[in-house]
């Protein structure tokens, strides 16, 4: 695993930890997400139980989710959000809504 210079400015919603978060389905403290050594320790004890697929489906449903609540009712917009939560429970703990793309 390794970090190559994140950009803050250029490349802010496209870095490493937002696609390891993305992509693991967990995401470090804020205090801790741009530390190299974290995300590797974290990666050791935990490579064996990512699971990819259920984590890229999710972001992409967190994304069409995102995109179809313009112009919706609120009530509207909370059952949408139950059942997205339903359909992936755990990602109110991480960061749906990082960019991967």
């Amino acid at each position: 695993m390794s970090f190559p210079s994140i950009d803050a400015f250029y490349n802010y919603d496209l870095n490493v930890p937002n696609y390891i978060s993305t992509f693991a389905g967990f995401d470090l403290p804020d205090s801790e997400r741009y530390v190299q050594a974290k995300w590797q320790a974290w990666f050791d004890t935990h490579r064996d139980s990512i699971n990819i697929k259920f984590n890229a489906d999710a972001y992409k449903a967190w994304t069409n989710l995102a995109d179809s609540l313009r112009d919706v009712s609120d009530t509207a917009q909370v059952a949408r959000y139950e059942a997205f939560l339903v359909r992936f429970p755990g990602t109110s703990e991480r960061r749906p809504n990082s960019r991967a793309s």
